[in-house]
């Protein structure tokens, strides 16, 4: 049996799996991060190396979304790769700025974060470029699912804010900021409102479905 992307109660259903499972993973990732930096001290060649492939390590963050998509609707749909990708993208800045706060304890600790290696201006780079990507990204669902103007409105507005806040971030750290007075919390609180906000919009737009044309 094939199910609708429509069907109001599939889209709430994998939404809400979507967004738990993902909250899920957040929560448990600042307890593995303690667990690798107790268990493990790099040597500065594999920091670097690992500092590099930081993006590739998100990888385990988006899963719970084609995990929980698949296990609701019984299939993997391109709107679930999408959403894979949103988080994909989403995971560095989400994790950097909050490894820019606390990147002393992370450098004592030996865990090989960007901001560890990098200056601020580097990491505020990188974090832009994944935020463009990243709302990039979700815009794509629009075709995609189809979307509405619930999702496309939610997207919109708080992914430019989101890149705004990145901006603003980079925009710091080139004025010599560095530390706390780079604010770099303010992104990290956002991003977990932002992820939020998205997968809500998933989930409400199919049942409040106005459509583009």
């Amino acid at each position: 049996m094939t199910i609708g992307w429509r069907e109001p109660g599939v889209c709430s259903s994998a939404a809400s799996m979507l967004a738990s499972a993902s909250w899920g993973v957040m929560a448990s990732a600042p307890a593995m991060a303690r667990s690798v930096s107790v268990s493990s001290r790099p040597s500065r060649r594999a920091a670097s190396r690992a500092s590099r492939a930081s993006s590739a390590t998100g990888m385990p963050s988006p899963m719970p979304v084609l995990i929980g998509w698949s296990a609701v609707t019984g299939q993997v749909s391109w709107a679930a790769v999408v959403l894979f990708l949103v988080i994909f993208f989403w995971t560095p800045p989400h994790y950097w700025p909050l490894s820019m706060a606390f990147r002393d304890d992370y450098s004592t600790a030996g865990v090989p974060m960007l901001p560890v290696e990098r200056g601020p201006v580097a990491v505020g780079r990188q974090i832009v470029a994944y935020s463009w990507v990243m709302v990039a990204t979700s815009l794509v669902l629009v075709p995609v699912a189809p979307m509405g103007w619930v999702y496309v409105v939610t997207a919109v507005l708080s992914g430019a804010l989101f890149i705004a806040e990145a901006h603003r971030l980079l925009r710091a750290a080139r004025g010599g900021a560095t530390g706390t007075a780079l604010k770099p919390m303010r992104l990290f609180h956002y991003s977990i409102t932002y992820v939020t906000l998205v997968f809500l919009a998933v989930a409400v737009d199919p049942l409040l479905y106005f459509p583009l044309s």
